[in-house]
């Protein structure tokens, strides 16, 4: 296990499929995996740098006041190698256990918090019916968000055409 800069977020890092399936089993009976995914990798990126750059990770976080966001190109585009590359590991990892995940892709859940949850409850072998689910997340992306997007976007657009 490997902890990454994000507070409480925990990056299980696969490792070689042993003959009693994951290391995870001995401490879990029957785990069951729910993969959240971003399909839009670069959006991701640019919401990973703004994170970093203010120290911002969720909506209740204070910003760093000191924190001035500056457009970096070149660390957007390395944190969308590594996302590309730590989905890519988790593919692998599922594969290599033999696990089928519920994935459940990052834009559906923003779209409609409601139905992913209730299904994730399902998969879990929960009652969703039973279960008042309530919004609590906030969008923390905003106008900085566009911009950086577009501004990588149309220098990738111009490497492609140059």
């Amino acid at each position: 296990m490997r902890y990454r800069q994000k507070p409480s977020r925990l990056h299980i890092r696969g490792g070689q499929r042993s003959s009693g399936g994951t290391n995870i089993e001995p401490h879990f009976a029957n785990p069951r995996f729910v993969w959240i995914w971003r399909e839009d990798v670069t959006a991701q990126a640019v919401s990973w740098a703004k994170a970093i750059q203010t120290g911002r990770w969720h909506h209740w976080n204070a910003t760093d006041p000191s924190a001035v966001l500056v457009y970096d190109r070149e660390q957007i585009e390395a944190l969308a190698d590594e996302v590309v590359e730590s989905n890519a590991r988790w593919r692998t990892w599922f594969a290599a256990n033999e696990i089928q995940p519920l994935a459940v892709r990052f834009e559906d859940l923003v779209a409609d918090k409601i139905a992913p949850t209730c299904e994730v409850l399902e998969f879990l072998g929960l009652a969703s019916e039973c279960i008042a689910v309530a919004e609590r997340t906030i969008k923390t992306s905003d106008h900085t968000n566009e911009e950086w997007l577009g501004r990588y976007r149309a220098h990738a657009s111009e490497g492609r055409l140059g």
